[in-house]
């Protein structure tokens, strides 16, 4: 499942391949479809290193580290992240204060409802 950045990048990066193959032979669109291809290789190496990377991820570990050392947490933001941390922020739920809990509960709830059955 993509996260929200990555569902942002790649519809530029495919009008960005449109716009580089549809260019004329002149010398000028030759240096230009060479900064294109270079242009395209990063942004498919930005898309790859994100989908290894997962913000969300690292987000929530941090921020859920951070309130079992009873630190600051943004309960509210830990309820937007996708759904990928669901299991994860429902899982830490026993370990954070009730008001950060009931707000991680109540988003996760609202955003994420389980399917009727």
């Amino acid at each position: 499942m993509a996260s929200r950045s990555n569902a942002c990048i790649q519809p530029r990066l495919w009008a960005g391949l449109w716009w580089c193959s549809s260019g004329s032979q002149s010398p000028f669109w030759a240096g230009a479809r060479a900064f294109c291809f270079g242009a395209m290789v990063a942004g498919f190496l930005l898309i790859i290193v994100l989908q290894a990377l997962n913000p969300d991820a690292l987000i929530a570990r941090t921020n859920l580290a951070r309130a079992k050392a009873g630190r600051s947490f943004d309960a509210r933001y830990a309820a937007r992240l996708s759904a990928e941390r669901v299991p994860e922020l429902v899982a830490a739920l026993p370990d954070l204060n009730p008001q950060d809990r009931c707000t991680v509960a109540s988003g996760v709830l609202k955003r994420w409802d389980p399917p009727a059955v």
